[in-house]
């Protein structure tokens, strides 16, 4: 018995959209995985920097020990 293309007209469309949609998802997760290191290394740089800014002050005698600890202590602030 020959396969006859005919009788699967309906799977083309159907598959067609199944791989669009999966290539579709694919690319929005990429881009938010992409997006969101981005911004850890973003925010560990800024993190980074503020606490070079923190040790500076300290070696300056702006800060005190416990200051520059506390500043390391708690990130954000």
């Amino acid at each position: 018995m020959m396969w006859n293309p005919s009788q699967m007209g309906w799977l083309w469309p159907v598959l067609t959209v199944l791989f669009l949609s999966l290539l579709g998802v694919g690319v929005v997760l990429f881009a938010r995985w992409f997006s969101n290191n981005a911004d850890r290394d973003s925010h560990a740089r800024h993190q980074g920097a503020a606490l070079d800014t923190a040790g500076e002050r300290f070696a300056r005698g702006e800060i005190t020990a416990e200051e520059f600890e506390s500043m390391k202590r708690s990130p954000g602030s």
